[in-house]
């Protein structure tokens, strides 16, 4: 992830065997193509943007309030009438209940 303030959107030329490549690079890591291309100059360039990384966790801590726990989250979601009273939540997943109409 990047955090930049100011970006500019070059246009650049490709082999065909460039296209191919960077193509496959992204499918592969499930990201665009821009960011593959950012970070081959990245590389190429010796840019080490871990301390841009880290400065993006340092100021993003604490942001979020402390929340309900999950404990409690559960308590609620589980008792009739409770939030969601037509799923039933276990451990990390929720499956609704289904009901067949015939």
């Amino acid at each position: 992830m990047y955090a930049v303030d100011v970006c500019s959107a070059p246009q650049i030329y490709l082999t065909d065997e460039q296209r191919r490549r960077l193509d496959r690079r992204a499918a592969e890591a499930g990201v665009p193509m821009a960011v593959v291309v950012r970070e081959i100059l990245d590389e190429a360039l010796d840019i080490d943007d871990a301390s841009v990384r880290l400065a993006a966790v340092d100021e993003a801590f604490g942001i979020l309030d402390d929340g309900e726990s999950w404990q409690d989250f559960l308590a609620r979601v589980r008792r009739p009438g409770g939030q969601d009273s037509s799923s039933a939540v276990t451990g990390d997943c929720i499956r609704a209940s289904m009901s067949s109409t015939t």
